[in-house]
């Protein structure tokens, strides 16, 4: 399976710098069935810049591009908040599974959509939701 990052955002979405993405990658990297293959931004220079970063093969400077790719299997979408229905449904239609950044989308009808879309494409659809256990 290749994994690609859709948006060179994620990497800006907890911080600023490209100082502390490392944990955001990490686990991807490190998995067996893992390859992160490509990674796409608005800004070619930009996706170019954490391509060669984190060894990651192919970097792209529109989001459409890396869609265009056939070694692309799944992706991450994790643009702005307002573009995750527009990247998500793009991706979708273009046969790619999906991992969307949370807030998945704007509102049900969206949510539902997607969901409907994935099931007739026989495609995965997740949001990222991370859990946290808080002990007292």
């Amino acid at each position: 399976m290749a994994l690609v990052a859709q948006s060179a955002t994620f990497i800006h979405q907890y911080i600023s710098s490209f100082l502390h993405s490392k944990p955001l990658i990490h686990p991807a990297e490190t998995h067996p069935d893992v390859i992160l293959y490509a990674i796409a931004s608005r800004d070619a220079s930009t996706a170019a810049q954490a391509a060669k970063q984190y060894n990651i093969t192919k970097s792209y400077g529109s989001y459409q591009e890396l869609l265009d790719d056939p070694a692309v299997d799944i992706v991450y979408v994790s643009t702005p908040n307002g573009q995750h229905y527009e990247w998500t449904s793009k991706a979708l239609q273009a046969g790619k599974h999906v991992l969307c950044e949370k807030p998945f989308t704007s509102n049900a009808d969206e949510a539902k959509g997607l969901v409907s879309l994935a099931k007739e494409k026989g495609l995965t659809l997740e949001e990222a939701v991370g859990l946290c256990r808080h002990l007292n």
